[in-house]
């Protein structure tokens, strides 16, 4: 769906979608060549905050409260 424009705004949280799927470079060069726009949110620099356009920090375990 990302490839066919279906998909226009991702939200990838603590996940590595574009390094850990099959064919993860065709992925990112859809991700990149579509009018989308991509959001990660990580506590690490990973493949799909490259491909992010927009990179927001997740807290770790010691930086919240509660479970």
């Amino acid at each position: 769906d990302l490839e066919d424009g279906k998909i226009k705004f991702a939200w990838v949280q603590v996940n590595n979608p574009f390094q850990a799927t099959a064919n993860a470079n065709h992925w990112i060069k859809a991700a990149r060549e579509m009018d989308n726009f991509i959001v990660c949110s990580d506590a690490y620099p990973t493949v799909s905050g490259k491909v992010a356009d927009l990179i927001l920090p997740s807290a770790m375990i010691f930086e919240k409260w509660g479970a």
